[in-house]
């Protein structure tokens, strides 16, 4: 059962993998990462996960799409005549490809811990940590004191609880 999540940026990531950091992780733990750009995945390889997975990563999923809204798509694409398959919006695939994961490893019954990671770790993990902490119920004081940088993204928040079907108040309510 899901029952602490951690929020990280690219960087805390990649020192994970390639460093002796553990970030104070207890075992086991699930992954979640997010990627734009031409830098890609965090998780490039094989090694890389193996790596993770000597470190208690047990599983992880990634997901590519910009720090944006709909409303930011629409006109960064009607102002900049940007070609939009360079601008990936969170999609409601996403979400329940997130929602799925999430539930696998929430009904397993092991205490576990989720780490979402995106570039700066404020706005898109911020957004997937606090869906996770209210649709689970966990402590979202907790949570916020552990994370006070995070300012989760209200498209990719109300996306994940629209595909839940749950309506879990707007990213800025502290419930």
């Amino acid at each position: 059962m899901i029952n602490n999540i951690r929020v990280f940026s690219r960087y805390s990531t990649e020192k994970l993998i390639s460093t002796e950091a553990t970030w104070g992780l207890k075992s086991p733990w699930i992954l979640i990462s997010i990627y734009s750009g031409s830098k890609g995945p965090v998780i490039k390889a094989e090694l890389d996960f193996d790596t993770l997975n000597a470190k208690g990563c047990i599983d992880y999923k990634a997901f590519e799409f910009h720090d944006i809204t709909m409303k930011d798509f629409v006109r960064l694409k009607k102002e900049y005549h940007t070609k939009s398959d360079k601008l990936k919006v969170f999609t409601k695939s996403q979400a329940k490809k997130i929602l799925s994961f999430l539930k696998q490893y929430h009904k397993d019954g092991m205490d576990m811990t989720l780490v979402v990671h995106c570039e700066a770790g404020v706005s898109r993990s911020g957004a997937v940590g606090l869906f996770a902490c209210r649709f689970f119920g966990l402590d979202e004081c907790r949570f916020r004191a552990m994370h006070p940088v995070i300012n989760p993204n209200p498209h990719v928040f109300d996306t994940l609880c629209s595909v839940a079907r749950v309506k879990l108040g707007s990213v800025e309510d502290v419930l």
